[in-house]
């Protein structure tokens, strides 16, 4: 089999479950050795569009706005599983993002 032979998503069936594996094994696997590190890329992402536009713009609001970009994909296509997979790879990586600086998720109270 060819290296560079990806599936067409279409023709696959995919539940939930899949779509999350696959999205957590694009973003720590194929997309992680393609473009590096998700924090260091979001920050120069983040950096350009705020040059760009003139307003500040986080690395975690470049990452959200990608995922609204995969959300308006699926309005125009809601069959094309890969805007699916995308969108759960940039919220995912939006966790660990900082908005407007470091945060953490709320313990439970006991």
């Amino acid at each position: 089999m060819d290296d560079d032979f990806e599936p067409d998503f279409d023709l696959i069936e995919f539940g939930p479950d899949e779509v999350l594996a696959t999205a957590a094994n694009l973003i720590s696997g194929d997309r992680r050795e393609q473009y590096g590190d998700a924090t260091t890329l979001f920050e120069k992402i983040a950096a350009l569009w705020s040059a760009y536009t003139g307003y500040p713009i986080s690395p975690h609001d470049a990452c959200i706005m990608l995922g609204l970009m995969k959300d308006a994909r699926i309005k125009v296509n809601p069959n094309h599983i890969d805007n699916y997979i995308d969108g759960a790879g940039y919220r995912a990586i939006a966790v660990e993002l900082p908005a407007f600086g470091s945060f953490t998720l709320c313990e439970e109270e006991e």
